[in-house]
């Protein structure tokens, strides 16, 4: 499994393709990567359950692109990773650029 930040870097780029504005949809206040609701997958599509039904994600595939975690360990840091993508979009976003930590 590759690192974190690359995993949430592909999430990003995965989310890019599917939902417009999708970051400036997610709280990055209130982010909790344990819960169902307060996830990035919750936050968009009212559960995670329903983020990955809705793109037909497997767990092995949702943890590939950051959405969960393999452990419960990885789950603080998988959430600093998100918020940390999550406020540098949104600052872009407000500044009228595109964000550029996803390459």
């Amino acid at each position: 499994m590759k690192p974190i930040e690359e995993r949430v870097c592909a999430g990003a780029r995965f989310l890019d393709q599917q939902e417009q504005d999708w970051e400036l949809k997610v709280d990055p206040g209130i982010l909790f990567m344990e819960s169902n609701f307060r996830c990035i997958l919750g936050q968009l599509f009212c559960s995670y359950g329903q983020g990955c039904n809705r793109f037909e994600l497997s767990q092995m595939q949702a943890a590939e692109l950051g959405f969960t975690a393999l452990t419960r360990t990885e789950f603080p840091p998988l959430a600093e990773a998100w918020k940390k993508m999550l406020r540098e979009r949104q600052a872009a976003a407000l500044n009228g650029g595109k964000p550029t930590s996803v390459t």
